[in-house]
């Protein structure tokens, strides 16, 4: 068994054993994050600016907050969760149009399936 992902955003804003706030060492940050074999998240965090070692926090929290809004969007786009009743219906529904049917033994065949 792997190693656990790290969570980026536990790395971008660190904080004590009190839970207050305290710098994100950029070099930390891309150690620990390549250390798990997490490329991806290390060519971000590799494109945040820093200044005497410290990731820009100004940077960091505009990013997270660019990075919560678009999540917020997406769920409310998808309405992930909100009513799989009429979602299933809608889709059930357009399939309908295009010429499927439910099958015994088969969830759908179309119009050339049919025997």
């Amino acid at each position: 068994m792997g190693a656990r992902l790290l969570e980026i955003t536990d790395l971008l804003w660190p904080v004590d054993s009190r839970g207050a706030p305290v710098p994100a060492m950029k070099a930390d940050v891309l150690n620990a994050l390549r250390g798990r074999g997490q490329r991806g998240a290390a060519a971000i965090v590799s494109a945040i600016p820093a200044a005497a070692g410290i990731l820009d926090p100004a940077y960091v929290d505009a990013l997270g907050l660019r990075v919560h809004l678009e999540l917020q969007r997406l769920g409310e786009e998808l309405a992930l969760g909100k009513d799989p009743v009429t979602a299933s219906a809608a889709v059930l529904s357009a399939i309908a149009v295009l010429g499927a049917e439910p099958l015994a033994g088969r969830l759908w065949y179309t119009t050339k399936d049919r025997p």
